[in-house]
């Protein structure tokens, strides 16, 4: 792919929000965001297009290409989360016996966020979780020098907390099943909503389209189906599409629910 294709997709709306996203969630420098992101386009979403149908799609302000750079920003951060394998079991992690002897710091924000959540759910004492905190963000050797402990002293206040957190495993489970589960919560928020304009007795196209308007990528995701005919006239003019594709576009919002359910069920 030419350099200049490559600067031309950086340029774009859609790209520069996306790193900015990114950059919140690693907590990394927007130039190294912008690099880490642009590859995992490359590599991955837009390896099999030429540099003619990338620039087309930038021209034409097609859909396609932000709906790419979305799913390219969840699977850079995922990509990032999972580069240290001890990591990826926090929850396991903290409980864990072997935690009385001092866990390295969780470089990861989204880790370190689901730490917090389930450490905030399981202590009250302010004290301890700062101390907890403390551990996680920064490690052993920092702690023990921030709060002047020996190595005695940290290792029985690691053994209080491990028992404490031992002792609460179904609070560890339900606050990852929480977590875990809430991007799917929001977005099944989202869909209810485009039901209830739906199902509405004074329901018209015009608010259907300021839903999709409103909701770009998750509309995208929705008409993505090699059966609705003409994807962008249903994304970019909802009145003027075929009935026939509204209708599948709408029931797909339905399928997209009853599978979210269904998930969310199993938890």
């Amino acid at each position: 792919m030419n350099e200049s294709t490559v600067k031309a997709i950086m340029a774009t709306p859609a790209f520069n929000k996306a790193s900015s996203k990114l950059m919140g969630q690693l907590n990394i420098r927007r130039q190294d965001t912008d690099q880490y992101l642009a590859e995992e386009l490359l590599i991955h979403r837009l390896a099999n297009w030429t540099d003619q149908e990338i620039l087309e799609a930038i021209t034409s302000d097609a859909y396609t290409l932000p709906v790419l750079i979305h799913h390219a920003r969840q699977d850079a951060a995922r990509r990032h989360w999972a580069q240290d394998a001890k990591q990826l079991g926090i929850a396991e992690k903290i409980a864990d016996s072997g935690m009385a002897e001092g866990v390295q710091q969780i470089e990861s924000p989204g880790v370190l966020a689901e730490a917090s959540e389930i450490v905030k759910a399981v202590f009250t004492n302010t004290a301890t979780l700062q101390f907890i905190e403390s551990v996680l963000t920064s490690g052993k050797a920092e702690t023990m020098a921030q709060y002047n402990m020996s190595p005695r002293q940290f290792s029985k206040k690691m053994s209080d907390v491990t028992a404490r957190l031992k002792a609460h495993q179904d609070t560890i489970r339900r606050v990852r099943a929480e977590y875990e589960t809430r991007p799917m919560r929001a977005e099944q928020a989202e869909l209810l909503k485009l039901v209830s304009i739906v199902e509405s007795e004074d329901c018209s196209d015009q608010d259907i389209q300021a839903w999709i308007d409103a909701h770009q990528i998750l509309a995208a995701e929705l008409v993505d189906d090699p059966a609705i005919r003409y994807q962008k006239q249903v994304i970019e003019s909802f009145a003027n599409a075929g009935n026939t594709d509204k209708y599948r576009m709408v029931n797909n919002v339905y399928k997209r629910i009853a599978y979210i359910n269904s998930k969310l069920n199993k938890q």
